[in-house]
């Protein structure tokens, strides 16, 4: 008779940080575990059947999306526009341009609990 895997959830609230381990020993939802050397929470535990295995990776690939992410672009200085030929607009960059970060994903968490509201979802859907 084979046994699935035990798989566990975790997360550290003041790292921003969601992931997903084996389960090992007789950890229970709620105690604290190193994962990494960072100190972490259990918040669940499934069953590695192949759905469960399944809803999670999408679960952590959904995580991961929409995550704040950051582009650092030149944007010219107030006053200069574009032209429209590619060499003088190269040459406004370099000579009135300045670097600035730009946030790329325009859906992202409203906040941490946010994340993990949505990871209860995913589990409570676990068989």
């Amino acid at each position: 008779m084979e046994t699935s895997k035990k798989f566990l959830v975790y997360y550290n609230e003041s790292k921003n940080l969601i992931g997903i381990r084996e389960h090992h020993f007789d950890w229970e939802e709620g105690d604290d575990i190193t994962t990494n050397g960072i100190r972490t929470t259990i918040f669940a535990i499934f069953t590695g059947t192949k759905q469960n295995i399944e809803m999670a990776n999408w679960m952590m690939r959904t995580l991961r999306l929409h995550q704040p992410k950051k582009k650092e672009v030149i944007v010219l200085d107030d006053g200069y526009k574009y032209t429209g030929d590619w060499f003088d607009d190269m040459m406004l960059q370099l000579e009135h341009g300045h670097r600035e970060l730009i946030d790329v994903n325009r859906k992202v968490w409203k906040n941490f609990d946010a994340q993990l509201d949505f990871v209860e979802e995913v589990v409570n859907r676990m068989n």
